[in-house]
């Protein structure tokens, strides 16, 4: 056999233009961004309908029969008259017909509002925007090599790259800074104060404290020259673990979570349990105990204000068995 020539017609074959032409056609109407904000998503499902319905049942049933320990008076005052009780085990149990009833009641959608306006973004639906976060307490020197406690100019430095970075929508704190992790207070604001200055698009940060908060709004109005102007437009948001796994409510953070409520402001929560030691081993079973302990922060955040957005911040992990 002989091997077919592609050159046999007409000499030379000419390379298409193929390649030139899709370039230009998707660089039509375009930022020249690869990930705009706001691109569809929801194309990832790992999970069947039937297998996501059984996790969310499960998580009702957990939520109505075995409850969230420790409940706080703050949250006590919002959900008792709502149908909620309390067992002899000092455990918030929610009816399940509560909960439809809140999330259906819950914001689908929200402005997040930046120090710019220019970079004020729609959070809804499928659309996807991408973020940093993660409250790491070390870093990896480059010059080193070598693991070291985050300090604050690190965090100034991560700011700053992530305010010029198209693909990066909001900056969410990275990591603390561990050279003011002494006091809490101080450790806030500066992490406040800080983000602040780095970056022009919406930011959130940790906050360890209730107390902490009204000092921030303070801070952020002194920026906007109007008391009462962050309220307005809040480009900051609070942020904080307020469960405590397995299924208890953390008292600080959970505070924090009423107050911001409270404000009129978006909500965001992070709930990290530990498949195999703070959640079941099995993934499924750790799904539906991190949706039902996000799911009680939504109904918390809607009992007090209802109508209220919060950033469903699911973030289960795996314990390491060896």
């Amino acid at each position: 056999m002989t091997a077919r020539n592609p050159t046999a017609r007409g000499g030379h074959r000419k390379r298409g233009a193929g390649r030139a032409a899709r370039i230009k056609e998707r660089s039509r109407d375009s930022t020249g961004e690869v990930v705009r904000p706001g691109q569809s998503g929801g194309q990832y499902r790992p999970l069947s309908e039937s297998d996501i319905q059984r996790i969310y049942e499960t998580a009702l049933n957990l939520l109505e029969s075995v409850g969230i320990g420790d409940p706080l008076p703050e949250i006590l005052h919002y959900a008792l008259p709502r149908g909620c009780t309390v067992d002899d085990d000092n455990r918030l149990r929610f009816p399940r017909a509560l909960v439809e009833d809140l999330i259906d009641i819950s914001a689908k959608e929200y402005t997040r509002f930046a120090p710019d306006p220019v970079n004020d973004l729609e959070v809804r639906g499928a659309d996807v925007l991408f973020s940093t976060a993660g409250e790491a307490v070390t870093i990896l020197d480059f010059e080193t090599q070598r693991f070291r406690p985050t300090t604050l100019i690190d965090l100034y430095d991560a700011t700053r790259l992530a305010d010029q970075l198209e693909h990066i929508h909001s900056f969410g704190q990275p990591f603390i800074a561990a050279d003011y992790s002494g006091d809490t207070f101080v450790h806030d604001v500066n992490i406040a104060y800080t983000q602040l200055a780095g970056t022009k698009k919406p930011f959130s940060l940790g906050v360890a404290n209730v107390d902490h908060i009204e000092p921030l709004i303070a801070l952020f109005d002194g920026y906007l020259g109007e008391e009462g102007g962050f309220l307005k437009r809040p480009f900051c948001i609070f942020s904080g673990c307020p469960i405590l796994s397995p299924l208890r409510f953390a008292k600080d953070n959970a505070q924090v979570v009423v107050k911001v409520a409270e404000l009129g402001l978006t909500c965001d929560v992070a709930v990290a349990p530990q498949a195999g030691a703070t959640s079941p081993a099995a993934l499924a079973g750790t799904l539906a105990q991190c949706f039902a302990e996000t799911l009680a922060c939504l109904c918390v955040v809607n009992l007090v204000r209802p109508g209220s957005p919060i950033n469903f911040g699911m973030w289960p992990f795996i314990s390491d068995l060896r």
